[in-house]
């Protein structure tokens, strides 16, 4: 039994470096995560034509995979992107990537180099305990609130060797700090926004708004159901072309039923439990002719 379970934790091992230099290989962003919507756009939308844009918007941007993979596909694009995320921490350190991007990696890596003791148990500690946002997105593993070292040195490698292309990419991305409902979207533009919010039902507690306490032991929970409501306002109320992927939920559907474009499944690694688990994804769009 010994002998199965070593060959069977080996090939696990095996699946995971290969699936990781593959991400890498597709995605070479420094940082990354499962669930933004690099691949999927440049599947789905090879084909759409985002010359006559302005403006590209996207309020949820996180490592904004959208905008990333549209400019790939079409690097002559005229336009800005609007890259908006809640994070304080994300979008300043994009605007320091922006001013100086080897500088900016050159500190990350410094840092962390003093903090490696040679074992990722101790290092994934310290980064839960210590670690900035910037830290926990570039050196994160597959499993939760786990880190790997090496992973983000390759990450930072990766993206060093296409960091002309990132400057190139930087030099047309606005940042802003907002709450969706507080983004003030030009409506004298030709502009497309891309929603990729937390999903609904799921757990979502690293963007979320977070719990607070309330004289010792109350805890007052968010209501999180605002930020759906604001994009359906948008959604019914705004001129600009307008997408949002999301996972299939029922109450979503309802609100957002008329504007289901196509559906899709997306699977996902869960290291936990050593399988992949499946995800039904609807496109709602609402495009002018």
């Amino acid at each position: 039994m010994k002998g199965i379970f070593c060959v069977g934790a080996i090939i696990w091992l095996i699946y995971i470096l290969l699936l990781d230099n593959i991400m890498v290989r597709y995605d070479r962003f420094i940082l990354n995560y499962q669930g933004n919507k690099y691949l999927e756009t440049k599947k789905y939308f090879k084909d759409l034509d985002i010359s006559d844009y302005d403006i590209i918007v996207e309020p949820f941007a996180g490592i904004f995979g959208f905008s990333r993979a549209l400019f790939e596909m079409n690097p002559d694009y005229d336009g800005v992107f609007w890259i908006n995320d809640i994070d304080p921490d994300l979008i300043s350190f994009y605007k320091q990537l922006k001013k100086s991007m080897k500088k900016t990696i050159k500190a990350v890596e410094t840092k962390m180099a003093g903090v490696w003791k040679g074992n990722n148990k101790d290092f994934s500690k310290h980064l839960r305990e210590k670690g900035t946002t910037i830290e926990k997105l570039l050196f994160r593993s597959m499993h939760c609130d786990t880190y790997n070292y090496e992973k983000g040195l390759r990450k930072i490698k990766n993206f060093k060797a296409k960091i002309p292309e990132y400057k190139k990419l930087f030099k047309k991305l606005r940042f802003k700090n907002k709450d969706v409902a507080d983004l003030k979207i030009p409506t004298n533009k030709k502009v497309l926004v891309f929603y990729d919010p937390p999903y609904f039902d799921s757990c979502n507690k690293t963007y979320m708004q977070k719990p607070t306490t309330i004289k010792g032991k109350f805890i007052r929970y968010p209501d999180n159901t605002k930020l759906y409501l604001d994009v359906l306002n948008l959604f019914q109320n705004y001129s600009f072309d307008q997408i949002m992927i999301v996972n299939f939920t029922c109450l979503m559907h309802h609100l957002f039923g008329e504007y289901e474009d196509r559906r899709y499944d997306r699977q996902y690694n869960n290291q936990a439990y050593m399988k992949r688990k499946t995800a039904q994804h609807i496109v709602y769009s609402k495009i002018s002719n």
